[in-house]
């Protein structure tokens, strides 16, 4: 079960959203990086952009869909356009499982050039 974001009212308080450009920005200061009208969030490992409030961290990507529409997404949020730190409205979309593993990129060791195909060596065959 995936953690809640804030209220969309307090999250309204605390921050700036721009559906355009998909931008984040602070409304008031939090601790000494979140300064009044900086942007918010920080790339995890993966390269999503992730937001700290009251000390829990959360996914641009989700506040920016409880900011637009009010409520939590119901499933996963997928990237269109696969860049990861692109939280543009327009971008976002609710997606299965199995929806949002078709729009990821083909993994670095990837040999047959085509996703979810690979080599079988004791079969000497892809798959």
């Amino acid at each position: 079960m995936r953690t809640p974001t804030p209220d969309a009212e307090y999250l309204h308080s605390i921050l700036n959203y721009d559906p355009e450009t998909g931008t984040l920005t602070w409304k008031v200061r939090r601790g000494s990086r979140g300064k009044a009208g900086a942007v918010a969030g920080s790339p995890c490992t993966a390269g999503y952009l992730q937001i700290s409030i009251d000390r829990k961290l959360y996914a641009a990507s989700r506040i920016a869909w409880k900011m637009h529409y009010g409520k939590d997404a119901d499933r996963d949020i997928d990237h269109e356009n696969r860049i990861e730190n692109d939280n543009r409205i327009v971008n976002l979309r609710e997606a299965n499982g199995s929806l949002n593993k078709m729009n990821s990129k083909r993994y670095r060791n990837n040999t047959s050039g085509f996703k979810g195909v690979s080599y079988m060596r004791q079969h000497g065959k892809y798959r």
